[in-house]
Parts: structure tokens; C-alpha cells; sequence
């Protein structure tokens, strides 16, 4: 998801997906999408991958204890 973020952000389609989402919603766009950054979007994805990562550790290493009872 975070990849296909900054997608949406790189092609400058970012600032018009939020608001029809919060527009959807009932809600008043307060947020501004700011410019497209590689470094920044490098960062989202290794972050939120890393994030994932990990997550899917701790649980593939919860399900493997759990089945060896």
C-alpha cells in the first residue's frame, strides 16, 4: 500500500484521492498532500515494509509455538 501511495503521490493525483475519500465520508479535507519526494517515499516503504516484516514474524512465530502443543 505504501508503494502504490507514493505512486498516487508521484503522478500528483494525491491531493484529489484524499479529498474524494474525506468528501465520501462527510468530512472536510484538512489535510494538504504535500510534493512528491524520492528520498521521503523510499523511507515510507521501507518503513511500513519493515513494519510488516516483523508483524508477520511475530505471529508466524506465535502460530509455530502454538502448533507444537
Amino acid at each position: 500500500m505504501a508503494l502504490l501511495w507514493a505512486i498516487i503521490v508521484a503522478a500528483g493525483w494525491g491531493q484529489a484521492f484524499i479529498d474524494f475519500i474525506l468528501w465520501m465520508h462527510f468530512l472536510k479535507p484538512v489535510f494538504v498532500i504535500e510534493p512528491f519526494a524520492i528520498g521521503r517515499a523510499v523511507v515510507l516503504i521501507l518503513v511500513t515494509g519493515a513494519i510488516g516484516y516483523f508483524i508477520g514474524l511475530i505471529g508466524a512465530l506465535l502460530w509455530n509455538r502454538l502448533q507444537t502443543r
